[in-house]
């Protein structure tokens, strides 16, 4: 697995830290151990604030008074099928509170925002 591709979605979560957003939420498929991403980059950005959500893949953005005022989620059980192929397999949902959305693809190296709505505002080639 390539660990040099978890340091961006670590790096988006800091940087959005450091530029002043209130909260910052990092959702990942992998599990902890399964992070694309070296152990000393995970616990300095919990140590900076970042909340960490594991296993964890977008469902549906919620919308409320033209905002985004939640996430849903549903549990990532495993990221690759049998052959090693990307494949998620997905259970339970849950709701997390959030006011905006960034999705880092590691896969296509692109990093998303969206609105409320689901659209998509931007979308940054990495």
């Amino acid at each position: 697995m390539e660990k040099n591709i978890g340091a961006v979605m670590i790096d988006v979560a800091l940087s959005s830290l450091r530029l002043g957003a209130k909260e910052v939420h990092l959702f990942c498929l992998e599990s902890r151990e399964e992070m694309p991403a070296f152990e000393w980059e995970i616990e300095e950005a919990i140590r900076e604030g970042v909340n960490l959500h594991c296993s964890r893949g977008p469902k549906r953005i919620i919308g409320k008074e033209g905002k985004i005022s939640s996430l849903e989620t549903i549990l990532c059980a495993s990221v690759f099928d049998a052959e090693g192929r990307f494949n998620p397999q997905f259970k339970e949902k849950t709701e997390d509170d959030e006011d905006n959305v960034y999705v880092a693809d590691r896969y296509n190296h692109n990093i998303q925002k969206f609105d409320s709505e689901g659209n998509l505002l931007t979308l940054v080639r990495c």
